[in-house]
């Protein structure tokens, strides 16, 4: 399934996921900052409205996905975020980076290519899972239906075929 995969998004073949379809793609994994209800903090104008529209555990997560300390008051959360929001990578102080996070452009999805390279890599690897998945539904099918099947036949035995089953059950194992 991984290869059929990889060379289905190689050849552009997986429309859903690929560049340009972001619409298409289910809101279960548009991004992993408005999961919760949560706006994309690039998408306030002040600090103020960051603080106001953002819990701080989701202050706290993009911090994290950013690669910067997550500790401290919540104030302080929302100011280091502010400045990462507003400065580019590599003018950001060392001490706003989280151990061995400093200036790794890969965690704030500014490698080569920038932030559409990271939006290409994500909708690769979800494409791949979907394909994964949709493989082993396929494979457990038959098993699922033969499993179902044989509950439905337990649960529409009478009262007398199970009395003859434990009948010849027994006398299987005193013989």
């Amino acid at each position: 399934a991984r290869e059929a995969a990889q060379v289905a998004w190689a050849s552009g073949e997986v429309h859903r996921w690929q560049q340009g379809q972001e619409a298409q793609a289910p809101a279960a994994v548009s991004s992993a900052m408005d999961m919760e209800g949560d706006a994309d903090p690039s998408s306030f104008a002040s600090r103020d409205a960051l603080e106001a529209g953002m819990s701080a555990e989701r202050v706290k997560e993009a911090l994290q996905a950013r690669g910067l300390k997550a500790g401290g008051r919540p104030a302080e959360r929302v100011d280091r975020l502010w400045l990462a929001l507003t400065t580019p990578r590599d003018q950001l102080p060392k001490s706003v980076f989280a151990k061995g996070g400093s200036l790794s452009a890969e965690a704030n999805g500014a490698a080569a290519g920038g932030p559409q390279r990271s939006r290409d890599e994500h909708g690769r690897k979800c494409a791949l899972l979907e394909a994964q998945l949709t493989e082993l539904g396929r494979v457990l099918e038959g098993a699922l239906t033969d499993t179902a099947t044989f509950v439905e036949k337990q649960q529409a035995r009478t009262y007398e075929e199970m009395e003859a089953e434990l009948l010849a059950a027994e006398e299987g194992e005193e013989g």
